[in-house]
């Protein structure tokens, strides 16, 4: 099967969603659901919501991989998806070499590079000032068999995994003082 076939969805959810899975199968499978959005238009918000209920476990992935989905939501201009990319900003748990929010939200698309000019004059009192559109989140029902089918972790597994991720982040501030 060519690797941007819809029909792989499913097995590639699981690759990339399962946390026993390695990082470069994880990070080919995202690549592949990326290439499926970019060529078929039509499971575009399906590819995203499963790049971003991935991206919702960012406290169990390593950095790595919450940088790279952050990149690939990037990639696929996934505005629907800027509310888990900033929550994972704020907490930190990406590589800042992407930039800050400030970088990637205009990067996603939901802020325009150039800074707004302030209006010369106040909106006429016939019209109202328009309104802001809500952000909104991938479709829950795309993902919805996605994270019923995601692998559950044992208290013992939940233990080690953040073990793990305190030593990530244990090296990566030793590294960044030197």
């Amino acid at each position: 099967m060519p690797p941007s076939d819809p029909s792989q969805i499913s097995s590639l959810t699981i690759q990339l969603q399962d946390q026993s899975n390695t990082f470069p199968i994880r990070d080919l499978a995202a690549g592949q659901l990326v290439g499926i959005a970019q060529n078929h238009p039509d499971y575009r918000h399906q590819c995203i919501a499963i790049i971003t209920a991935t991206l919702e476990r960012y406290q169990r992935n390593p950095i790595e991989l919450n940088t790279l989905l952050i990149r690939h939501l990037i990639d696929l201009k996934a505005t629907e998806s800027a509310q888990m990319v900033e929550q994972v900003v704020k907490a930190g748990e990406y590589d800042r070499g992407i930039g800050d929010w400030r970088r990637i939200s205009q990067e996603l698309g939901v802020v325009s590079a150039k800074p707004k000019v302030p209006p010369q004059s106040a909106p006429p009192a016939n019209k109202p000032a328009p309104t802001p559109q809500p952000t909104i989140s991938p479709d829950p029902l795309f993902a919805a068999a996605t994270i019923a089918s995601a692998p559950r972790l044992t208290p013992k597994r939940k233990d080690k995994l953040r073990a793990k991720r305190k030593n990530e982040r244990k090296s990566k501030k030793q590294n960044r003082r030197r």
